[in-house]
């Protein structure tokens, strides 16, 4: 696990011990996301084995070099529960998706994931790293967005603008990958994948707990 952290820049992982407190927090969001997001939370925690928490800076994670684990940073534990299930649903979301992706037609055959056509992530401009996402990393990535849209539509407490920005980077990602040159890598699948979500960010709008 631990050159997994290091090679993301994440540094080492050092498991945090939890308390009553912590366990508890844990708890709540997993009955939140649960009550709130029934539908969702059923098909996507049980795919979920392990959950880790880690004495790290980074919110949460998912590492393709251990599935079926999702990763919450200690500090996640000390916020709002609606955050803390959020961050749980994140990872497990990318967890699905990689299940997927082994197993459904989400990508043309001949995808090369080193060759693949990227695209800037706007909202990284600003950060150290500019992120540039291929096809199947805007296909993952845009499937928790639509998920997250979802969920912080369902539940009290986001903020209208913490509301807006899964949803927008979910738009942003849904545009790139209706266009060339990423629809051209899409699978059958995918493209099913890809029209649902367009659909469902679209029936979204206006919709709040």
């Amino acid at each position: 696990m631990g050159f997994a952290f290091e090679d993301m820049g994440l540094g080492g992982p050092r498991p945090y011990p939890l308390g009553g407190g912590e366990r508890r927090a844990l708890t709540a969001a997993v009955r939140l996301l649960e009550d709130v997001f029934p539908e969702v939370s059923a098909h996507v925690l049980p795919l979920v084995s392990v959950g880790i928490a880690v004495e790290n800076p980074v919110p949460s994670m998912y590492l393709s070099q251990t599935p079926e684990v999702i990763y919450v940073g200690h500090r996640m534990l000390e916020r709002e529960t609606w955050e803390l299930a959020d961050a749980i649903l994140h990872e497990a979301l990318h967890d699905v998706s990689e299940l997927a992706h082994q197993i459904r037609h989400l990508l043309v055959h001949s995808y090369v994931e080193h060759e693949s056509a990227t695209t800037l992530l706007p909202w990284s401009v600003k950060q150290p790293t500019r992120r540039y996402f291929s096809t199947w990393r805007l296909l993952s990535a845009c499937h928790v967005y639509v998920h997250l849209a979802g969920f912080r539509r369902s539940v009290v407490g986001p903020t209208a603008e913490q509301i807006e920005v899964p949803t927008s980077r979910a738009r942003f990602m849904l545009d790139h990958l209706l266009a060339s040159p990423h629809a051209e890598s899409l699978g059958e699948d995918g493209r099913l994948l890809v029209e649902w979500m367009d659909s469902s960010l679209e029936a979204m709008r206006g919709v709040r707990a």
